[in-house]
């Protein structure tokens, strides 16, 4: 793992136009000191599988309960749970980039419309 300096730095370069860092410049180290002693407590199970397999309800449940956490960090710090918001909001956009990049390069996957298949049983011919 890098140096908690090194970490600083890169947190900087990257989200420092995100989080004013001239109201607190210890934020990032805070917030690094945080995640290391949350890390330590927990065990890391390669194992582990999501809990039902399914993405998009996988990801509805992480959402939930990164909103329900986010809620009561917004209680206790308001400043903790902004820079939190951000690093998510920056995080989302990267993802929505890519992927407006990955159908910007490839548009033939939006050439061909998708085949509907066959109709359900007692279903009237079309036309």
């Amino acid at each position: 793992m890098k140096s908690p300096k090194e970490l600083h730095t890169r947190l900087i370069e990257k989200y420092g136009a995100v989080i004013n860092l001239k109201d607190n410049p210890g934020l990032l180290l805070d917030l690094l000191d945080e995640v290391e002693r949350s890390a330590g407590n927990v065990s890391h199970d390669t194992s582990a599988r999501a809990p039902f397999g399914v993405s998009w309800m996988d990801s509805w449940v992480a959402h939930w309960v990164y909103n329900e956490n986010l809620r009561a960090t917004d209680e206790k710090d308001k400043e903790m749970a902004s820079a939190l918001r951000g690093l998510v909001d920056l995080k989302f956009n990267a993802r929505l980039n890519e992927i407006k990049r990955f159908i910007l390069d490839h548009p033939n996957l939006t050439i061909a419309a998708p085949d509907g298949g066959p109709p359900e049983p007692g279903t009237p011919p079309a036309g």
